[in-house]
């Protein structure tokens, strides 16, 4: 097994342990009322950066493939880009919009997600590691 595909093994077992304890702590805060101490805040520094590094460590993976096809990259990181921007941004219009309605449920059902999320991007990492292992052993 070679250098890089270790690197996109370990890159989908640590997007999901973000996303899981992200997620976790996002659902434990909104059933835990008790907790007057300490209340989750996505929007910290810390819950930032692991959201960020969790949800684009697929992009560095990307990145890397795009180095390898050897073609001029500027195009598609602009589309990755604004798609990635616009999404995020309707994401977050819809989120506040929502939770005004409906509270601490959208908080529970965004934690879901990104556990769900991280659970996507399990799947596929095992499923790449699966069939690059298959290829191997052909000869690849």
């Amino acid at each position: 097994m070679n250098i890089i595909m270790i690197f996109l093994i370990a890159v989908g077992w640590i997007a999901f342990g973000l996303l899981l304890y992200v997620g976790g702590n996002m659902i434990y805060e909104a059933i835990n009322e008790n907790s007057f101490e300490y209340r989750f805040d996505p929007s910290s520094n810390k819950v930032l950066f692991s959201l960020s590094t969790a949800t684009s460590i697929d992009a560095l993976a990307v990145g890397v493939t795009f180095a390898f096809l050897q073609f001029n990259i500027i195009l598609p990181i602009l589309l990755i880009g604004i798609a990635t921007f616009s999404i995020t941004l309707f994401g977050v219009y819809i989120g506040k919009r929502i939770s005004s309605v409906f509270g601490k449920k959208v908080e529970i059902f965004s934690g879901l997600m990104l556990i769900g999320i991280g659970i996507k991007i399990l799947i596929e990492h095992l499923y790449l590691q699966n069939e690059s292992l298959i290829h191997l052993s052909d000869g690849w």
